[in-house]
């Protein structure tokens, strides 16, 4: 019996130490100690994130750990095998190549699409790129060039440009000698209206030698003959019209002429190659009736 009391105080004593321990744990003095040490710990770690960044070791280290990870993506199988490209013509394969960047059986979660297409945009032959990452291991480039118009000549000097009035090359000039030629300082920045105007006529084609700018205001067509055919400022297409009409019916173009002025609205000039006589004929642009005036 006084060893069950004895239990019995002993269990009591214990309790009453555990009862304390628990409030002293939760008694603001504890809590602040806590928040103390915790404290201490963030400020020693900040202080040694600090540390590291003024030697710039967390940037070396980021870097580092990176790398590694990337080469471990590789080495499972995420690594370049294969680049494909599509659309490409004139676009320098070299360049092309140097500007993707890109090695075989390097990661190719490393690569950056984006960052590759902006280099690329920047060739000139270069209208639009496309390029995509297919995991695990491929890199496809589709390309859009620009399409090549005109030879244009200012100053002695020659360019490939397209619709736009934008160089494309002033290299292999010779691969594109089936080009029509323009001459004159502002011709490329004209070259979209003069090509709806030429295509809209294509009888005119094998008759046509260069295109030259006037005054940078209008046209003059020379023709494979040595014929210049002076078109006015205002809507020329309307005057290039009249005088394919007039060659339709009348065969015009197949003469030669020294010039043909169409500056003059409603109204054609012709002025023969060789006579004897200061003789200009003039024609009705709308219905080719002719008078020869001496």
């Amino acid at each position: 019996m006084a060893k069950a009391k004895k239990t019995t105080r002993k269990t009591a004593k214990k309790n009453s130490t555990r009862k304390k321990e628990i409030k002293m744990r939760n008694s603001p003095a504890h809590d602040f100690a806590k928040f103390a040490i915790l404290g201490s710990v963030a400020a020693f770690g900040l202080w040694l994130l600090s540390g590291l960044a003024s030697a710039g070791l967390v940037s070396q280290m980021t870097t580092w750990i990176s790398e590694k990870s990337l080469q471990a993506t590789a080495q499972t199988g995420f690594a370049i095998r294969e680049v494909s490209v599509a659309g490409r013509s004139r676009t320098d394969p070299e360049e092309l190549r140097r500007l993707l960047n890109v090695e075989e059986g390097a990661p190719i979660l490393a690569f950056d699409p984006a960052l590759a297409a902006s280099r690329i945009s920047a060739i000139s032959w270069v209208e639009d790129v496309r390029i995509r990452r297919s995991l695990p291991d491929k890199i496809t480039v589709n390309l859009t060039e620009r399409i090549s118009v005109a030879m244009w000549q200012n100053g002695g000097e020659l360019a490939v440009i397209d619709r736009e009035g934008r160089i494309l090359t002033r290299e292999n000039l010779e691969e594109f000698s089936y080009l029509p030629l323009i001459v004159g300082k502002d011709a490329h920045k004209h070259i979209a209206a003069l090509t709806v105007m030429l295509h809209a006529e294509p009888g005119l084609t094998k008759y046509l030698e260069s295109a030259v700018r006037v005054g940078e205001r209008r046209w003059d067509l020379l023709l494979t003959d040595g014929t210049r055919v002076k078109l006015p400022e205002h809507a020329p297409e309307l005057a290039l019209a009249a005088l394919m009409k007039m060659h339709k019916d009348e065969k015009i173009l197949d003469h030669q002429w020294t010039y043909i002025d169409l500056r003059v609205e409603d109204r054609a000039v012709f002025r023969p190659e060789r006579t004897s006589k200061n003789t200009t004929t003039t024609a009705s642009a709308g219905h080719g009736n002719k008078d020869v005036k001496n």
